[in-house]
């Protein structure tokens, strides 16, 4: 590369040239309200939260997305705002929200927002205008009802319970839940799934698809969740969630733990409970209260049964008094006529038995006579299959071994041809593979002896001919790249006809890929 070739640019470093936009963001930089959906969000070690913030359009793509951080400065302040607008609510990915904002770059980070505040209002009427679409929807497609025109149920034997993990509500119903099953009384069976965040109500409609697969012959399916934030019960708040309970075949009580505050789930379940305890309560008043109608119930059959016995007693004994009188009669009766049947029996009896013994010989001597004629008869049909079985099979094997001397002669001949064409094709081939060797080597010498030519004709002297110079130091050291000079050195650049001494003023280099 000549030092020449190339016209002087000026550049900026990546820096100051981001460092001006800094300056025009900031210099233009206001608060403003921004709504946004809360995609991701990190809570890091060093105080500050981040924050992914994006809009959907109608059909869910997202047409809008920018970072944004909560400083660890300010983060107190803007959380606990937040948490006492909306109950001790806490901020969570999928949460749409309304953020006091300004626009913020950094050299090395880039663009993003610095959030100043948050407005708990919108995100609790977000929760509302969301919860009348899904009594709209519910509405117009005529589930809404569906669950609650099931007759709750009157008894208790087994109940599928879906709830968070290791819930402060759990363990409130399993108090009394663990001594209805302990005393045999109720059968519980228990599900987990995650009440808030992103993805919970697809968890708890996937435990309730689950229990209606494993427990489709329960009594009921129950939803608790111990108290909380009132904006943790926006996660409830699902259409999918809400119809997956209206169309359960199974009727559904919920227990979220709250008094106040309502979600869809209280409106289209079968029966609605303030709290896990109440919902528990009413299970065990109703298990028990069937319990002391049965006892009661069983005391009065008991009591019924002791009187029916009684009189059936009563009805047995002056039964089994006319059931013995008349069985004597009939005893005395019956056995004179038994004394005079025997004797007639007998008689019968003695005269078949001397008529059978006559047929009997008769048929013996018969049967002997047709059983000597049939052993001749057989014995003569032996004699004549058993010659012409040998007779056809002599012919079998005469057919059989010409049969195999005319296959030997022909697969000789055929394996003799066979052999004689194998041999042809050997012989053609080595001469194919002789000549195609012949015309490699002759190839090979020919692009070696090209070679030769070629690296004689690379030679210092044949290249200053064709019209390159070759840059030396003071030193005589060729020069090689641009870095090896710097301005104010001595260069002799040779030519084809002779050599010229300049010195360096300008060094431009070029990055080499």
């Amino acid at each position: 590369m000549l030092l020449d070739d190339e016209p002087d640019q000026k550049a900026s470093s990546l820096s100051s040239f981001l460092a001006s936009y800094i300056a025009v963001i900031k210099a233009n930089s206001r608060l403003e309200w921004v709504i946004a959906e809360i995609s991701e969000i990190s809570d890091r070690n060093n105080g500050h939260i981040y924050l992914d913030l994006i809009e959907q359009d109608a059909s869910g793509q997202i047409v809008a997305k920018c970072k944004a951080a909560i400083w660890k400065g300010i983060r107190g302040k803007v959380l606990d705002t937040f948490a006492q607008g909306t109950g001790g609510g806490r901020l969570a990915k999928g949460m749409k929200v309304m953020v006091l904002v300004r626009a913020g770059m950094h050299i090395q980070y880039g663009f993003s927002l610095v959030v100043e505040g948050i407005n708990p209002q919108f995100t609790l009427g977000e929760a509302e205008r969301k919860l009348r679409e899904i009594r709209a929807r519910l509405t117009s497609e005529g589930i809404i009802n569906k669950n609650r025109a099931l007759e709750p149920p009157s008894d208790f034997t087994r109940v599928v319970v879906i709830s968070p993990p290791a819930a402060a509500g759990l363990g409130d119903f399993r108090a009394h839940a663990d001594l209805l099953a302990n005393a045999g009384l109720c059968q519980f069976i228990y599900l987990s799934a995650a009440f808030q965040g992103d993805g919970s109500a697809a968890g708890i409609s996937e435990s309730i698809r689950t229990a209606l697969v494993r427990a489709a012959d329960a009594d009921c399916l129950v939803i608790i969740r111990g108290g909380g934030a009132q904006a943790d019960l926006m996660w409830l708040n699902d259409y999918e969630l809400a119809k997956v309970i209206c169309t359960s075949p199974l009727p559904v009580m919920v227990g979220i733990g709250h008094e106040r505050d309502k979600t869809i789930l209280d409106e289209v379940a079968c029966q609605s409970f303030h709290t896990p305890s109440k919902l528990i309560g009413h299970i065990f008043d109703a298990i028990t209260g069937n319990a002391m109608t049965a006892g009661k119930s069983w005391d009065q059959i008991g009591v019924q049964a002791t009187k029916s016995h009684e009189r059936i007693q009563r009805d047995i004994r002056s039964t089994l008094q006319q059931i013995s009188q008349l069985a004597n009669n009939t005893i005395s009766r019956g056995s004179a006529e038994v004394d005079r049947n025997m004797e007639r029996i007998h008689l019968k009896s003695q005269s078949d038995i001397d008529q059978a013994g006559q047929n009997i010989e008769l048929r013996l001597s018969r049967i002997r006579s047709a059983a000597d004629r049939d052993v001749v008869t057989v014995k003569h049909q032996i004699f004549l299959s058993h010659r012409d079985v040998v007779s056809i099979s002599r012919n079998q094997v005469d057919i059989a071994r010409q049969s195999i001397d005319r296959d030997m002669s022909q697969v000789s001949e055929r394996a003799a041809a066979t052999a004689r064409e194998k041999q042809i094709l050997v012989t053609r081939a080595h001469e194919v593979v002789f000549e195609h060797a012949t015309r490699m080597v002759e190839q090979a010498r020919s692009e070696a002896r090209s070679s030769v030519q070629y690296v004689l004709g690379m030679g210092p002297a044949r290249t200053l001919q064709r019209g390159f110079v070759m840059a030396k130091q003071t030193n005589g050291k060729i020069v090689m790249r641009s870095k090896a000079i710097s301005p104010g050195d001595s260069l002799t650049l040779s030519f084809a006809d002779g050599d010229v001494t300049t010195n360096v003023k300008q060094v431009t280099r070029k990055e080499i890929a």
